[in-house]
């Protein structure tokens, strides 16, 4: 089977951090110091979304991208693959674990915006290179 993997976005996670609080007052905690930031993908939209990412031969798979980290892989309405992602330690890159379809997995590295398209390079083979465009989300 044709390997087709995606790559949607890297997310520009922020560093949280807690203030100390004083104990001796009676005071509820506030709720908005302890939401995790947004994760968003790098054209600056929503991570959470739906992608078209076209290969150099041409072939295109449709991406769906839930909050949670689900992914799903689409071509011509069909289910192709579905499973998990994860972003990289360092944020330049995403990985992708299936669990059902017959993908392999794959880590991808993303590159700049332009014209609202990106490219995902896999980190293990530099010749396959997708153009990922954001189609809703």
């Amino acid at each position: 089977m044709k390997r087709i993997i995606v790559l949607a976005a890297v997310v520009a996670l922020a560093a949280c951090s807690q203030a100390e609080t004083d104990t001796s007052a009676d005071t509820a905690p506030d709720e908005t110091a302890m939401t995790e930031p947004e994760m968003l993908a790098v054209d600056g939209g929503p991570l959470a979304g739906t992608y078209v990412a076209t290969a150099g031969d041409g072939s295109s798979v449709t991406q769906s991208m839930t909050e949670d980290g689900k992914v799903t892989n689409t071509v011509d309405g069909e289910v192709v693959a579905s499973g998990t992602y994860k972003m990289g330690d360092d944020n330049s890159n995403v990985c992708f674990t299936y669990t059902e379809g017959e993908f392999p997995d794959g880590c991808f590295n993303v590159g700049d915006v332009v014209d609202g398209k990106w490219t995902a390079t896999n980190t293990e083979n530099a010749d396959e290179v997708w153009s990922v465009t954001r189609s809703e989300g």
